[in-house]
């Protein structure tokens, strides 16, 4: 969509923004973006959520009752200053299920991550309290008290971070470009947004501008950092008005995705997901699906290098031709990295194995 709209509609690239989740997925688009482009990519916006919220929060630091910019907590940061906070409160201005917890690292993390969601759904202590909740009493007390600990200390944390530019555009605050505003905002991963990251989409269509969303509830991985996959869905609600309604359009052909696999991904579910495009047309091509039980991980490194070893031996397959996707670098890879060197085999070595 957007070398489209750079080459065949002339827009000019300070009038797109593009917003994505990671940074490496940005990196990714923006590349992308380059490579179909004939000719030198301009000032295009190519941003992750969090980088343009604290830009804009950057430039109307004063509005948001700052003197400088604030310096955005990373998450130790972040468990350590709940930790100091929660040690210093009152037993008594908790719910008796967790005041016997308030001392602890672990009591603190999960405020901590309490913290950061309720500011994801764009909920303050005065909206905390409405709920009434037993459990909870003490939380909305608590998220004050570090609110104004944050701010005095011209810190914020990255849920903050989101609703804070979410106020600041709903107050009118100018944004954080010196091209005005882009008259086109592109999202990738629309499945994984929250509460705040809508409300921030529908504030910047509200001056204007054209909203494109990308998404596959099926690929919504987020929801224990608050995406709320059901965002997929309510597109054409929150973006859509009777005399401009929302476009949906449903891609349902895949390009890299067989039968066999695909059918055993969609069996693993729970079903048809919210925003989901109904049967989807494979890919050409075989393959297969597998699974494997293992007791102890020095038993699945073995079993993944003599596999590699046989597909090698009995069919063939380079070495080259074969791939192991791991879930974390930390956890498997210097098992695997010896089971395979006791094989021979040549692969590429993790970055550290001490």
């Amino acid at each position: 969509r957007a070398v489209h709209l750079l080459t065949n509609q002339r827009v000019r690239p300070e009038e797109i923004t593009i917003l994505g989740f990671s940074r490496r997925g940005v990196a990714e688009v923006r590349s992308r973006i380059r490579d179909g482009l004939p000719a030198t990519l301009g000032a295009l916006d190519v941003a992750t959520f969090h980088s343009y919220a604290a830009r804009l929060v950057e430039a109307n630091a004063a509005a948001a009752g700052w003197s400088d910019g604030p310096q955005i907590l990373t998450g130790p940061e972040q468990v350590a200053l709940v930790h100091r906070l929660l040690v210093n409160e009152d037993r008594r201005d908790w719910s008796p299920a967790f005041n016997q917890l308030l001392q602890t690292q672990t009591f603190a993390r999960e405020v901590t991550d309490f913290i950061l969601r309720s500011a994801e759904q764009l909920q303050t202590p005065q909206t905390l309290e409405a709920f009434g909740r037993d459990d909870w009493k003490g939380l909305p007390q608590f998220l004050a008290t570090y609110n104004e600990t944050l701010r005095g200390l011209g810190r914020i944390d990255s849920g903050t971070l989101i609703a804070t530019a979410v106020a600041l555009l709903e107050s009118d605050a100018p944004e954080p470009t010196a091209h005005g505003p882009a008259g086109f905002v592109l999202i990738d991963e629309y499945q994984d947004t929250t509460t705040a990251q809508v409300r921030l989409l529908q504030r910047l269509q509200s001056s204007g501008r054209h909203i494109l969303a990308a998404a596959d509830p099926y690929q919504s991985i987020y929801s224990f950092r608050g995406a709320t996959v059901e965002n997929v869905a309510a597109f054409e609600t929150d973006f859509g008005s009777p005399r401009r309604p929302a476009t949906r359009l449903l891609l349902t052909t895949s390009f890299r995705t067989p039968k066999v696999i695909l059918e055993t991904a969609v069996g693993v579910t729970t079903g048809d997901l919210p925003g989901a495009t109904g049967a989807v047309v494979p890919a050409a091509g075989g393959g297969s699906v597998e699974a494997y039980l293992f007791d102890q991980q020095v038993e699945e490194a073995e079993w993944i290098a003599a596999e590699a070893q046989r597909l090698h031996l009995s069919e063939r397959v380079p070495y080259s031709k074969i791939g192991v996707f791991v879930r974390s670098k930390r956890r498997l890879l210097a098992d695997l990295s010896r089971a395979l060197e006791r094989r021979h085999i040549p692969h590429d070595l993790p970055g550290s194995r001490l």
